[in-house]
């Protein structure tokens, strides 16, 4: 599955009080009961579930910080969600001091959500905390695989600068604290979150940390052998592919692929040659 800290937008060190708060924020923001309909809701509500169902489990959470399971393991989603559940919120009445844009609680939980829907009282304090905002942005391949800084326009004039992390995923989130909309009463500002949503590539693919590049042959080729130009993460490059090899045979060019985080190398860039009779290689030589 993907990283489950990017999803929830923590730290990997992140206590457990943390990563509670997170959860329930993004349970709120995500639940399918408040956005009727909406499928890319609903899964984004069962990645935020099943990401903290690993982290809160302490041993889980240890078994995949040391990178022994789960990281390359398919992701099963959890089951259906529930209608929204107060009790479920109860367990935590500090998440609403963050939940936006509702007003701020004033005494007991159970009071405000009983409060949900009717006026507000002349003489309650006119404070809300600013309301999160989500920004979908479309990034490169290779700017996903290796990281760096990117700019944000936005049609009013504001610039948004931000970190991509490297080895970033389709559908990573980057958490920008005090990015959202402007609190009021003097409450701070809410957070941006942006959804990074990762471009393919014509000539790569991402497998984990290594990138697969396949070059097609035909049978002449793989008995005289030929030399190509390859994509890599740092600009094209010649490759010459020696006589002689079998169909599906791979060469693995060390450290040329992604950088992974939890380890600090890079992965492999992987050429496979795969065959294509009757057609001629895009290739020179």
């Amino acid at each position: 599955m993907r990283d489950p800290y990017r999803i929830l937008g923590v730290r990997s060190d992140s206590d457990q009080a943390t990563l509670r708060r997170a959860f329930h924020r993004l349970a709120k923001q995500y639940h399918p009961d408040l956005h009727p309909g909406d499928s890319s809701i609903e899964q984004r509500f069962k990645e935020v579930s099943a990401a903290y169902s690993l982290v809160s489990d302490p041993e889980r959470r240890l078994r995949y910080d040391r990178g022994e399971a789960e990281r390359n393991e398919p992701w099963v989603p959890p089951e259906p969600a529930q209608p929204f559940d107060r009790e479920f919120f109860r367990e935590d009445p500090d998440w609403f001091e963050t939940a936006t844009p509702d007003p701020e609680p004033e005494g007991d939980v159970e009071d405000w959500f009983s409060q949900i829907g009717r006026t507000r009282p002349a003489h309650a304090p006119a404070r809300m905390r600013g309301a999160d905002v989500t920004h979908l942005v479309r990034i490169g391949f290779a700017e996903a695989a290796r990281g760096g800084r990117k700019m944000l326009r936005f049609t009013d004039g504001t610039r948004i600068e931000f970190n991509i992390p490297p080895g970033t995923v389709d559908r990573d989130i980057v958490k920008l604290d005090g990015r959202g909309r402007p609190g009021f009463g003097g409450a701070p500002p809410g957070d941006a979150y942006l959804d990074l949503r990762v471009a393919e590539h014509p000539g790569m693919r991402r497998e984990g940390y290594d990138i697969l590049v396949e070059i097609p042959m035909t049978a002449e080729q793989f008995s005289t052998g030929l030399r190509v130009t390859i994509p890599t993460l740092d600009g094209e490059r010649p490759l010459n592919i020696p006589p002689g090899r079998e169909p599906n045979a791979e060469i693995r060019l060390d450290g040329a692929g992604i950088i992974d985080p939890f380890r600090h190398r890079r992965g492999d860039l992987v050429i496979r040659l795969v065959p294509r009779p009757g057609a001629a290689a895009a290739a020179t030589g």
